[in-house]
């Protein structure tokens, strides 16, 4: 995959309660009303590092819309996510999946793998790949999923 692909999995989204690497507890029960990106992804994996900067200018391009980016990051340690981010700018939280438990509900086999839930609360994307989250057909596809008919 190399792009976003219609989602064909069998399952809905699941409430996510992680802390991110600072401790502070994230609460997602509801995706109601707006679109969310959710992103697994690990600090040893090259393309899940490769495509943040990407995420970021996505972040950017959807300021002014129902838009919510989440990453959940892999089986790390708190401190190792913390060094990695003084490294490298993340413009969107990051949360910590500390023993795969939360990436195994979401049935993610590969490193990095997104999942993009629109206004209805339900899975319409997904990707197992790093993509380039800021082209313009990406872009469009979410602003059209913010904004249904």
């Amino acid at each position: 995959d190399l792009a976003l692909r219609p989602f064909k999995g069998k399952f809905a989204p699941f409430p996510i309660q992680l802390t991110n690497s600072e401790g502070k507890r994230f609460n997602i029960s509801d995706y109601h009303g707006g679109v969310t990106v959710i992103n697994f992804w690990a600090t040893w994996c090259p393309p899940c590092v490769g495509e943040i900067p990407s995420l970021n200018r996505l972040r950017e391009a959807m300021q002014g819309e129902n838009f919510h980016l989440i990453s959940i990051n892999y089986a790390e340690d708190a401190g190792a996510v913390r060094a990695f981010m003084q490294r490298v700018q993340v413009d969107f939280p990051v949360l910590l999946d500390h023993d795969g438990q939360e990436a195994a509900k979401w049935k993610v086999l590969a490193m990095p793998s997104t999942f993009v839930i629109g206004t209805d609360g339900q899975i319409h994307y997904g990707v197992n790949a790093a993509i380039e989250w800021d082209a313009p057909e990406v872009i469009a596809t979410m602003k059209k999923l913010a904004h249904p008919e």
